[in-house]
């Protein structure tokens, strides 16, 4: 399951996007760009193994955002994650 969002739909993000994130096809997308898939591949170690990261996510993520920038897209991301897992164990249905 894929939630979405309205305001992706505005800014440009299709259905084909959001299966090709989805459905794991991400990296090989010809949809996303270098930048996206980078930001996709952060948000796998964030939300799944967070002890897989590695010098070469954070070379990746450099080639395309600030420290800043990452700092920031990890703080995005560990919100919803704890938000997401907080739902699943209060039993919220999504």
């Amino acid at each position: 399951m894929c939630a979405r969002l309205v305001p992706a739909g505005q800014q440009g993000v299709t259905e084909e996007m959001i299966a090709d994130v989805c459905g794991d096809k991400w990296r090989t997308s010809n949809l996303l760009t270098p930048a996206e898939k980078a930001a996709i591949h952060f948000a796998e170690v964030i939300g799944g193994d967070h002890r897989s990261t590695s010098r070469a996510l954070f070379d990746e993520l450099r080639q395309h955002f600030t420290d800043s920038d990452i700092m920031d897209l990890g703080m995005r991301m560990l919100v919803v994650t704890g938000w997401v897992r907080l739902l699943i164990v209060l039993g919220v249905r999504m």
